[in-house]
Formats: C-alpha cells, sequence, structure tokens
C-alpha cells in the first residue's frame, strides 16, 4: 500500500470525524443569559419607590434599592429546557460592608422571577423554548439600620438630598456610594436547571470570565 494511498485514507476518515463532531456540535443545546438593566440607589424614607412584585409604595425607612434583570434564551437547539430558578449572587465582601448599615439578605443572594405585568404571574421556573428569549427581573428594597442615620449625622449628610441630574435617583451617601457602585458592577446570575445542575455568569459580562460557563443540554 502507497504512502500517498494511506495519507488520502486518513485524511479522508479525519474529514468524515470532522463532519459528524460539527454535526453533533450543531445540535447541542446553547443556553445564554444577557442582563438588560440594573442599578442600585438609596430611597429616604418616605419616597415612592418600585417594590417586590413591581409595585410603586412608599418607604417607611430609608431604604437601599437593588434591581435586576436579565433575559435567559436558548440561543442553539431545538428542544424545550425546564429552568427551575434563576439567582442573583451579589458579591459577599460588598454585602458585608453593607450590612453595618443595611438589612441585607442573609445568604447575600435573592431569585428573580419572569417578568409578568401582573404580579401572580411572576414565577421562578419556565419552560425555555429555542430563539424565544425570557425575561426576568426582580426589585428589592433593603431598609436601614440605626448605625447608618447615625453615621450621616456625624458626617453631615442631608437624609433628605436633591434628586441627581437626571432627576430620577437620590444622590447616596459619600461613605457608601461606592460600595453601591462595586455591588452593582461585582455579581453573578445563577440558573438551576431541570436536572438539578446551577450554572453561573459573572457580570457585567466580559468573554474572558465566563469561558466554558455556556449551558449544554
Amino acid at each position: 500500500m502507497s504512502v500517498e494511498l494511506i495519507l488520502g485514507g486518513a485524511g479522508t476518515l479525519l474529514g468524515i470525524a470532522n463532519f459528524i463532531y460539527w454535526a453533533w456540535w450543531s445540535k447541542r443545546d446553547k443556553v445564554i443569559i444577557v442582563v438588560h438593566d440594573n442599578h442600585t440607589n438609596f430611597v429616604p424614607k418616605g419616597k415612592e419607590e418600585i417594590s417586590s412584585g413591581q409595585k410603586l409604595i412608599t418607604v417607611n425607612n430609608h431604604c437601599l434599592h437593588i434591581y435586576i434583570s436579565c433575559a435567559v434564551v436558548i440561543t442553539r437547539g431545538e428542544t424545550e429546557i425546564e429552568v427551575m430558578e434563576v439567582e442573583a449572587r451579589l458579591h459577599k465582601k460588598t454585602c458585608e460592608e453593607l450590612k453595618k448599615y443595611f438589612r441585607m439578605p442573609n445568604q447575600d443572594r435573592f431569585h428573580l422571577y419572569k417578568y409578568a405585568p401582573d404580579e401572580k404571574d411572576r414565577e421562578p421556573e419556565v419552560v425555555l423554548q429555542p430563539k424565544r428569549p425570557v425575561d426576568f427581573t426582580e426589585d428589592r428594597l433593603f431598609e436601614c439600620i440605626d448605625k447608618f442615620e447615625e453615621r450621616c449625622k456625624k458626617s453631615g449628610f442631608d437624609l433628605y438630598p436633591e434628586t441627581d441630574d437626571y432627576g430620577e435617583y437620590t444622590v447616596p451617601p459619600d461613605f457608601i456610594k461606592p460600595l453601591l457602585d462595586k455591588l452593582i458592577y461585582r455579581y453573578e446570575i445563577c440558573l438551576t436547571r431541570y436536572d438539578g445542575k446551577q450554572f453561573c455568569w459573572k457580570f457585567p459580562n466580559r468573554w474572558w470570565r465566563n469561558l466554558g460557563k455556556k449551558i449544554w443540554g
């Protein structure tokens, strides 16, 4: 058997193997999470703000407001995938600092719910269909503790400051502003799949931070 024949046969086998591999690869389910919007802001007592359940309320105490929204979508594959829950995990060290002033969640995380105009239709579970993104959102308000007001008095901070240039969010005290900025730029969104397996993405999204973290069904 000539060398040319051997090399030709090997090349043919490699070509067939490559074709089979990419045919299999293209059919695998691929799910990604895309962040729509997020922000943190300080809400003084008596101001109206969106609460969990997306209702406008008047807060009874000074609060830290966190809002996160994202879309979950199957970008490749033809099968439906059941998602059991979507969770926002906040930066642990930043939360520990904020716990000095606010009643932060004990585990530094909270659930996101499928967006719906009617609160009763907001659910943690959803069945994803290919190429049809599903929006998840959550607004959370965390009340301050006595130490927050004490720190404000010592620093001379007005607990009822003017709104910013956009007239949307109240300017936070200087001693928590860096923490609020860091909190919303250092967090994860984690998804629990039908089989109990979890996948997490770090945000803000950078391609090098999430290598190998796509979901495969």
